[in-house]
């Protein structure tokens, strides 16, 4: 347990100075903003890095091997291969507070599972994992409400409420072993 919370610690720490300083590469100098309040897009960048090594950290934690792709791979945040050797990927999605997840419909895959991050700047990160089936049902769950309720649906805009995510909370052994 003392591990796992230095692993977090550590990744927090990185995030919170993160969120204060941020560089800007002109030319061969560089200049430094300190405490200056981060843009919407930035803000996602270090929520996303956050979540992404947050996941990578747990996985190690669990003797998970974890690869980073870093963009090689599209739609795919880290490739995976359990303590026993079966290989999987995982796709990150990583919020600062409690909100809406948004992620593309895609098709179910056996070998694909999603793991949503709850990535506070203060506090411990809390890990959702589900199936891919999982997840692309409670999207189909938001676009039904959404439906029923009589408001607007724009597929390209589809995800699933905090809400629903919930129930998900910590379920590490939908991992394959």
């Amino acid at each position: 347990m003392e591990e796992k919370e230095d692993v977090l610690e550590r990744i927090r720490s990185f995030v919170s100075r993160c969120q204060y300083r941020y560089v800007f590469r002109l030319g061969d100098k560089m200049k430094m903003k300190e405490k200056e309040k981060l843009k919407s897009s930035e803000k996602q960048y270090f929520t996303r890095w956050a979540g992404e090594l947050g996941v990578g950290a747990e996985l190690s934690r669990r003797h998970y091997q974890v690869a980073y792709p870093f963009g090689n791979a599209p739609r795919i945040d880290l490739m995976c291969q359990s303590p026993k050797g079966a290989s999987f990927q995982v796709q990150v999605k990583s919020l600062s507070s409690g909100n809406f997840w948004l992620f593309s419909r895609r098709p179910v895959r056996k070998d694909l599972y999603y793991i949503f991050v709850l990535a506070p700047r203060e506090g411990d990160m809390r890990f959702f994992i589900l199936t891919s089936e999982e997840a692309m049902e409670e999207r189909k769950k938001y676009k039904e409400q959404i439906k029923e309720s009589g408001g607007s649906y724009r597929d390209a805009m589809g995800g699933a409420n905090w809400g629903q995510i919930k129930a998900y909370e910590d379920k590490w052994e939908k991992l394959p072993e």
